[in-house]
C-alpha cells in the first residue's frame, strides 16, 4: 500500500509553518511537496493565515504605502518602476498575477482541467493561450492573496468572462457563483486601473449580500486592505483609481458612464428585460464593457433565457453536483423533499418548459419592486385579503393588497404558513383585519378550505368571500389578475417564491370548450392563488355578484 503524503504528523507540521508565516511554495519545499498540494490540503482542513505573530502581517507601513495594486501598475508601465526593499510579492509573482511567466505546460494543463466546461455550449470557441495564462493569474491570485482555491468549472467561468464580452451562466443553487464573482471582480479591480465594476441585482439588498462577501476577503488580507483607499457599504476604491459598486436593477440607477464590468445576479427572478437593454447596456458602450449575467432558471421565457439562446452570448450550465463541497446526501433530501420541477430547476438548471403560459414574465418581472410590508393603514387607501388553504404540497397564504384612489393595487402584506392549524391562520386574519380595516377576505372555499372559510366568516369582521375554485370560476378571477399586470396596475414584492408560481402559471384548452388555470406539474400556486383571491377582493364593483354578507362566485 503506498504512503499517505499526508498524515496527522505533517499536518501539524503544516499548522506550524503557516502560524510562522511561511508561503505556499517555502512549505512545499520543506514538506516535500507542491504549493498547490499545500494550499488544497490548507483549503480542505480549513486552516487560515491568522493576523498574529512577526509575520503574519506582511506589509510594514511603507510597504502599504506601495499596494499591489498600484505595483501591478507600475510593472505594466503605467507609473515609474521603483525598487522596494522587502516586497510581500516578488516583482516576477506580481508579474504572475497579469498572466505573466507561464509554462505551456502550465497552460495546457489548465486546458485539461477547463475546456469541457468551456466547450460544451460554445463550439464556435477555439482555445486562447493568453486567456488562458490570465485565468491561471486570478487562480494564483485566488490562492495566494485570498488563500482560495478555483474548482475547475469556476475557471471555466473566469475563462468566458475574459474571452467574450457578454457571458450567461446558468447554475444551480449553491454552486458558488458568487463566490467565483467576489473572487474574480477582486482580481479584476487589483490588475486593472481606473476600472469600473458594477453588481446589479434584482434587490439592493440580493447586491450587499455578494459585496459583503467581496468586504470579507478584503477585510481578512493585509495585502488587498492596503491596496483599497476608501471602502463603505455603497462603493470600494482602490488606489489605483478601480472601482466595485452594489446596485439593485432599478431604473434608479441610471448615471453610471464608462463602465467596464456589470455582473448580473439571479436574473430570472424579479429582473426585467429592459434593464438590461435600457438602462445597463448604455452604462456599457464608452468602454465596450463586459456584461455577465447569472441565476438558477426559471422557465423558458425572461432575459435569462434569451440571453442563453443568444449567440452572441458565452454560456455555462451547471447543475448543483458540480460543486465537490456540496454532500450528496444534502441532494438527495432536497429532491425528495421538493416538486420535481423545482428540483430540476433549482438544482439541476433546468429551463422547464413554460408553453401556455398564462402571465408575461415582463410584466411579472416590471411590477415587482423591493420594499418592506407594512401592518400600518395609509391614508386614502382601501385593504383587501386572499386566503389560499394548503393542502399536502401547499402552504397557506394570506396576502393583503391596497388600493389607492387611482384604483392602482399594491402588496401590502404576504406571509406563508407551512404546517400551521387552520385556526391559527384564522386568528392572525383576524389581526390583519384589526390593522388594516379589511373591506373584503376571499377566502378559498373548496375542499380543506371549507371549515377555515366558515370559521372566518364567524370571527372576522367584515365581508368574507366564499371562493370555489370552478374553472369558470378561477378564469375570471386570474384574467382580473392577468388585466392588472398588463395595465401595470399592480406592485408586487420581490418574493422568489411568489414571482416563480406566477411566471409558470399555465392554462389549458378542455375538452368542454372551457380554459383551465394550472400549475405545472410538480408545482405549487399558493401564493399565486393568495394573490389572485386578493386581487379579486378589490375587484370594482360592478363586477361583484353579492349574497348579502357572503359572496358567491360561480
Amino acid at each position: 500500500m503506498p504512503k499517505k503524503v499526508w498524515n496527522e504528523e505533517k499536518v501539524k507540521h503544516l499548522e506550524r509553518l503557516v502560524e510562522e508565516g511561511k508561503s505556499s511554495s517555502e512549505i512545499g519545499n520543506i514538506l516535500g511537496t507542491t504549493a498547490d498540494a499545500v494550499r488544497q490540503k490548507m483549503h480542505r482542513e480549513g486552516i487560515k493565515r491568522g493576523n498574529g505573530g512577526q509575520n503574519s502581517s506582511k506589509l510594514s507601513q511603507k510597504q502599504k504605502e506601495e499596494d499591489i495594486a498600484n505595483r501591478i501598475r507600475q510593472l505594466k508601465g503605467e507609473d515609474i518602476e521603483i525598487e522596494l526593499p522587502e516586497k510581500t510579492f516578488s516583482d516576477k509573482e506580481l508579474k504572475r498575477f497579469i498572466g505573466q511567466g507561464f509554462s505551456p505546460q502550465k497552460v495546457g494543463g489548465l486546458k485539461r482541467r477547463i475546456w469541457e466546461y468551456v466547450s460544451e455550449l460554445n463550439s464556435e470557441l477555439k482555445w486562447d493561450g493568453e486567456v488562458a495564462k490570465k485565468v491561471l493569474g486570478c487562480n494564483l491570485f485566488a490562492q495566494e492573496v485570498l488563500d482560495e482555491e478555483l474548482q475547475d468549472f469556476q475557471l471555466a467561468m473566469v475563462y468566458l468572462m475574459l474571452s467574450k464580452r457578454r457571458s450567461v451562466f446558468v447554475m444551480g443553487r449553491q454552486v458558488g457563483k458568487d463566490f467565483t464573482i467576489s473572487v474574480f471582480s477582486l482580481w479584476m479591480a487589483i490588475v486593472n486601473t481606473n476600472y469600473e465594476q458594477l453588481i446589479v441585482s434584482n434587490s439592493q439588498r440580493a447586491s450587499d449580500e455578494l459585496y459583503d462577501r467581496i468586504l470579507g476577503f478584503v477585510a481578512r488580507s493585509d495585502e488587498l486592505s492596503g491596496s483599497v483607499q476608501e471602502s463603505n457599504k455603497e462603493k470600494m476604491v482602490f488606489k489605483n483609481k478601480s472601482r466595485i459598486v452594489p446596485l439593485p436593477s432599478t431604473g434608479r440607477i441610471r448615471g453610471y458612464t464608462e463602465v467596464d464590468r456589470i455582473y448580473c445576479n439571479e436574473v430570472a427572478h424579479g429582473f426585467g428585460n429592459d434593464v438590461v437593454e435600457n438602462v445597463l447596456e448604455p452604462m456599457l458602450a464608452v468602454k465596450n464593457g463586459y456584461l455577465t449575467l447569472m441565476s438558477t432558471p426559471l422557465g423558458t421565457t425572461g432575459v435569462l433565457y434569451e440571453a442563453f439562446k443568444n449567440p452572441q452570448y458565452a454560456k455555462i450550465q451547471l447543475p448543483t453536483r458540480v460543486n465537490e463541497y456540496i454532500p450528496e446526501d444534502f441532494l438527495e433530501k432536497r429532491k425528495a423533499s421538493t416538486s420535481n420541477i423545482t428540483y430540476q430547476s433549482e438544482y439541476e438548471a433546468q429551463f422547464m418548459d413554460a408553453q401556455n403560459v398564462w402571465l408575461n414574465s415582463k410584466n411579472v418581472d416590471k411590477a415587482s419592486e423591493e420594499y418592506d410590508f407594512t401592518r400600518q393603514k395609509e391614508e386614502g387607501k382601501k385593504y383587501y385579503a386572499g386566503v389560499d388553504w394548503g393542502r399536502v404540497r401547499d402552504s397557506s397564504v394570506v396576502v393583503v393588497v391596497s388600493k389607492d384612489k387611482a384604483d392602482e393595487l399594491k402588496v401590502e402584506y404576504l406571509k406563508s404558513f407551512d404546517e400551521t392549524p387552520a385556526k391559527e391562520v384564522v386568528n392572525h386574519i383576524v389581526y390583519l383585519n384589526s390593522k388594516f380595516n379589511l373591506q373584503k377576505v376571499v377566502s378559498e372555499y373548496t375542499g380543506l378550505g371549507i371549515e377555515p372559510t366558515e370559521r372566518l366568516e364567524d370571527e372576522v369582521e367584515t365581508n368574507v368571500e366564499r371562493f370555489k375554485s370552478t374553472v369558470q370560476g378561477k378564469l375570471k378571477a386570474y384574467e382580473e389578475l392577468r388585466n392588472r399586470f398588463e395595465n401595470g396596475e399592480i406592485t408586487i414584492p420581490q418574493e422568489r417564491k411568489l414571482l416563480t408560481e406566477l411566471k409558470m402559471l399555465r392554462y389549458e384548452n378542455t375538452s368542454s370548450g372551457n380554459v383551465k388555470i394550472h400549475h405545472p406539474e410538480g408545482g405549487s400556486d399558493d401564493h399565486a392563488d393568495a394573490l389572485c383571491f386578493a386581487v379579486w377582493a378589490a375587484k370594482k364593483e360592478q363586477h361583484e355578484l353579492s349574497i348579502g354578507k357572503v359572496s358567491m362566485l360561480r
